[in-house]
């Protein structure tokens, strides 16, 4: 009977141990996915910042090439008119006034 009885305590005891054993891989495997949650997390937080940066350097190169365009819109402008009041000073300059022309 003592046998019996030491035999039953050594089982219920390998089953506390083997019940011990699964919580603690339990907990080890809730802790990895959660783990691994918010490293997940944290890298889709990154990801976004750095589309954010990519989105706002983006938008300031856009902006650049704008104020680029519209400076050589200007320039290309202020030429034109440069060129059209030089050659307006030039007919002025070819048609000498008749009383010049008396002196002469």
């Amino acid at each position: 009977r003592a046998q019996q009885e030491q035999a039953r305590e050594e089982e219920e005891e390998r089953q506390i141990l083997r019940l011990q054993e699964l919580q603690r891989q339990q907990f080890l495997e809730q802790q990895r996915q959660e783990f691994e949650e918010q490293e997940a997390r944290e890298e889709e937080h990154r990801r976004q910042r750095e589309q954010m940066e990519i989105d706002k350097l983006e938008q300031q190169q856009a902006e650049m090439e704008r104020i680029q365009q519209q400076q050589q819109q200007m320039a290309e402008e202020q030429g034109q008119a440069q060129q059209a009041q030089s050659q307006q000073g030039q007919q002025e300059e070819n048609s000498i006034p008749e009383q010049q022309i008396m002196v002469l």
